[in-house]
């Protein structure tokens, strides 16, 4: 859990919001200096716009058809990077893209 505090906060409240988080259970990192965005959120935003590359420069490059791409992709998300970070499925992510998008991937 990031706490990232204004310049102005006083430290106690850092210390006290840092407290109160790890007796909820949760592990509080302290990020100095504000930026665009979660810390963790970016990494993951980054993740997933690289499949989203390879996805699209295989299909184009390989004329390779989604339905052979996607799972592997897939696979390779379950079996390793979802068990060490919050990354979701990617056929999820597939089905939520294609919800807002008038032309369909495949």
């Amino acid at each position: 859990m990031e706490v990232i505090p204004a310049p102005w906060t006083d430290p106690e409240v850092v210390v006290t919001t840092k407290h109160l988080l790890e007796e909820a259970g949760q592990v509080p990192v302290l990020v100095k200096k504000e930026i665009d965005g979660f810390v963790l959120n970016r990494i993951q935003y980054a993740i997933i716009g690289e499949c989203w590359r390879l996805y699209e420069v295989r299909l184009k490059s390989l004329h390779t058809p989604c339905h052979e791409i996607l799972p592997n992709l897939n696979k390779l998300l379950l079996s390793s990077l979802v068990h060490r970070l919050s990354i979701p499925n990617f056929e999820l992510l597939e089905n939520h893209r294609a919800s807002f998008s008038k032309t369909p991937l495949c």
